[in-house]
């Protein structure tokens, strides 16, 4: 009906971007926007946009109903409490960092839906967790169907990452946990790994996808990849004697010409931003611990590996009697305020494992951790490609900024500051996400257009807003009959 509302919400607060964007989003520069009438707490309000000398202004007013309601709308005060939270809302909105990088998202999702001739397709979700989320958050891709099915296209397009498909089968930060990696390695390698019927359901992944992805992973080359304590064994035990390959590049290289070295610059890639501000002592205790805990994961199997690793997780060495008693009581603390089992505090406060209360095995399990959803997240990519899964990819920082502000996608591209064995705070840690930019230009060289990744812009350029309290001569541009309108500007001119 023409005079139903566009959309409803429960209060002011809820209005997001991507309620503009799908019902209030315009036909193109000359009109930004369209106006339009939307339901708040069961009110209606007219929410109205003008352009004027380039700029766009925004007015909400209420639209009453019932008794005296034509006299009300015509000489009351329309711009109530509500409506002026709206107005605001609406103009925050407008002019903030989110809104660009959802509507940019929205967009490039409503050009794949139109091209696809499938009813159902699936799209890989890549790029910094804050800008993924934010998507996941405003539910971008239910308005995106929303908009192909009245434009009368059957397609229903879903969003998902590869951590949906690694929790699938099991591959979790609990699993990846150190006393339990040789173990998943072990259960990945011998086609142990068992695809959940209730986790695809939550996930909307189809079994056979998720099957497909088992077997991907279960690949030799690929499982020689993630398992990370395997591959830095054979890196370090490598025969040095042997004749040096041409293309023997990387890691693999650099543990030839010194391990000792190579194993420190991997740890200090692979630490995560939890431990930026550890010591050199600190870093040279890790690296000895994990060499450690590498060298007896690859004992031959017998009495020799199961001693060596009970002495090794033996909670007498990674925790005190004190620590113990801590220990206990944070837990009981995270009971009492959760309402919750022993198990889940565990779970919530160490990651299942109360070793982790000691920083040292915290920090050798967060290298694991890290370095193999590193590998398994650019397999994600490979695998996306191989099953002709398009990826939309987030070419934006954290903060929502485009990869090409101040040539910040050359940096990530070139970067290797592991290599100098450096430890400033300013260069500990390789985000995950930039191996997997890195790896993403890697198969956009090799396959081109054929490699189904696609590129959303994050903001090209900060703004310096200025607004208006009121558009002057307004009732030369609109003939509202009311002369207590306000129009407040909108300029997002520069987040284009």
């Amino acid at each position: 009906m023409p005079n139903d509302p566009l959309f409803s919400l429960n209060s002011a607060k809820d209005i997001q971007a991507i309620n503009i964007i799908e019902n209030l989003q315009g036909k193109g520069d000359s009109t930004p926007f369209q106006s339009g009438k939307i339901q708040v707490n069961g009110k209606f309000y007219n929410i109205q946009f003008v352009n004027n000398n380039g700029k766009t202004y925004v007015d909400v007013k209420r639209e009453f109903k019932g008794v005296f309601s034509y006299f009300r709308n015509r000489w009351g005060n329309q711009h109530t409490r509500c409506a002026n939270e709206l107005k605001g809302s609406i103009k925050n909105i407008l002019q903030s960092k989110e809104y660009v990088l959802v509507k940019n998202n929205y967009n490039a999702l409503l050009e794949i839906g139109r091209k696809t001739n499938l009813k159902s397709l699936e799209i890989g979700n890549y790029g910094f967790s804050d800008n993924r989320n934010l998507l996941v958050k405003q539910d971008v891709v239910s308005a995106v169907n929303r908009t192909l099915q009245k434009e009368g296209k059957n397609t229903q397009l879903t969003f998902n990452k590869i951590d949906s498909y690694n929790n699938i089968i099991g591959v979790t930060t609990r699993t990846l946990n150190i006393n339990n990696y040789n173990s998943l390695m072990s259960n990945i390698s011998s086609s142990k790994l068992e695809v959940k019927d209730d986790y695809c359901q939550y996930y909307g992944i189809e079994k056979s996808k998720a099957n497909a992805w088992v077997q991907f992973v279960q690949q030799p080359k690929n499982l020689e990849k993630i398992n990370i304590v395997k591959k830095l064994f054979s890196y370090m035990n490598q025969d040095t004697n042997a004749p040096i390959d041409e293309k023997q590049t990387g890691w693999k290289a650099e543990f030839r010409k010194n391990p000792d070295q190579a194993l420190r610059n991997f740890v200090i890639k692979n630490s995560s931003l939890n431990f930026k501000e550890m010591t050199p002592e600190f870093l040279d205790k890790g690296v000895d611990t994990l060499k450690e805990f590498i060298n007896i994961s690859n004992l031959p199997e017998g009495k020799e590996k199961k001693d060596a690793l009970k002495n090794f997780f033996k909670e007498e060495r990674w925790l005190t009697k004190e620590d113990q008693e801590t220990i206990k009581k944070k837990l009981i603390d995270r009971m009492n305020e959760d309402d919750c089992s022993p198990n889940h505090a565990m779970n919530e406060l160490y990651n299942g494992d109360k070793r982790n209360f000691n920083k040292l095995y915290a920090f050798v399990n967060n290298i694991l951790m890290y370095a193999t959803f590193r590998q398994t997240s650019k397999l994600g990519l490979d695998f996306f490609h191989e099953n002709n899964i398009p990826v939309l990819f987030q070419h934006a920082d954290r903060k929502h900024m485009d990869l090409s502000k101040n040539n910040k996608i050359n940096d990530i591209l070139t970067q290797n500051f592991w290599k100098s064995g450096r430890t400033d705070i300013e260069k500990k840690g390789s985000e995950i996400t930039y191996s997997e930019i890195r790896h993403a230009k890697h198969l956009d060289e090799k396959f081109g257009e054929e490699s189904g990744i696609f590129y959303v812009n994050g903001v090209k350029y900060n703004a310096d807003f200025k607004v208006d309290d009121q558009l002057k001569n307004e009732d030369n541009i609109i003939n509202s009959g009311n002369k207590k309108d306000k129009f407040i500007e909108i300029n997002n001119r520069k987040y284009c």
